[in-house]
């Protein structure tokens, strides 16, 4: 990652990313078998926030997790409260006893400063030691909202039939053939839209820097690369585009910035099966005054 100034973040910004899925599942729904989650009522897949955070989150525990500061606090299989003890113990205080809102400070300044998914991100931390102080909330600098693909999908539901079972109880049962069944969701092709922003006035409290928003966007450009296998199927990061104001307020609406970008397919009467088949655009003619928008992929 190239030098980027260790400051706080000063300025809004509005991104707008697109990350794809080939016959694959994207962000399967655990009450659904695993399928690839859908509105009902639309058709169009949808993929949650947390599916992207988990992304950036994985990237950058991949990548930088060695360097002072970079740890994500939210690692699969954590026991939260646990890492919230020992960070107060080693503070000095008792690990067993709740904190006061004074004490409870010092402790969440210390998780911010160790662990970059909670200056991005933030948390729900008023729980174990700090469940008495009335400060223990921190929201996110990055806030992502859900993706939703650009067209309808048809979720994919495959059998497959390995040549083998997993005990000897199967295997007599079936004299000796020893076929298994079961399947594999997934979607042919769908490209995923999010769009968020990045709020200044919450990297004040999170100490949020450029260098750790710099690596934000760096995990959403090469953090899907890691997702593919046989479940995820081939996922790629397509687009990331960003509005930035001059000021720590903003210059507009988002919702003004947002409907500048445009992502259709190029023929509406043939399947789309690849990021080819789609068009994509960004309207730069009379941008409002103090945005600037910048193309990071």
């Amino acid at each position: 990652m190239s030098k980027v100034k260790e400051e706080i973040i000063k300025n809004w910004s509005h991104f707008v990313y697109v990350v794809d899925v080939a016959m694959g599942t994207f962000n399967g729904d655990p009450d659904n078998d695993g399928i690839q989650r859908m509105d009902i009522e639309t058709g169009h897949g949808y993929a949650t926030d947390s599916c992207l955070k988990r992304i950036i989150r994985d990237y950058i525990l991949r990548v930088y997790a060695a360097q002072p500061g970079y740890d994500i606090f939210i690692k699969r299989q954590a026991v939260l409260n646990e890492v919230i003890a020992h960070v107060a113990k080693e503070l000095g205080f008792d690990e067993n006893v709740k904190l006061k809102n004074g004490e409870a400070k010092q402790v969440l300044d210390e998780l911010c400063r160790r662990f970059v998914d909670l200056r991005a991100f933030g948390g729900v931390l008023s729980v174990g030691i700090l469940s008495k102080a009335g400060n223990a909330g921190l929201t996110g600098v990055v806030q992502p909202g859900v993706g939703w693909t650009v067209n309808p999908i048809m979720p994919l539901d495959d059998c497959i039939a390995p040549n083998a079972v997993h005990t000897l109880k199967e295997s007599e049962a079936q004299e000796g053939v020893n076929r298994s069944m079961g399947n594999r969701s997934g979607v042919r092709y769908a490209p995923f839209v999010f769009k968020g922003s990045v709020d200044p006035s919450r990297a004040a409290v999170t100490g949020m820097t450029e260098k750790d928003l710099a690596m934000v966007w760096e995990a959403m450009v090469k953090g899907p690369e890691f997702l593919r296998s046989q479940f995820r199927g081939q996922v790629s990061a397509q687009k990331l585009v960003l509005f930035k104001h001059d000021s720590p307020l903003g210059n507009c609406r988002a919702h003004d910035l947002y409907k500048r970008v445009s992502i259709k397919k190029s023929s509406p009467e043939k399947p789309a099966w690849s990021w080819e088949d789609y068009d994509f655009s960004v309207d730069l003619e009379g941008l409002p005054e103090g945005i600037t928008f910048e193309e990071l992929l």
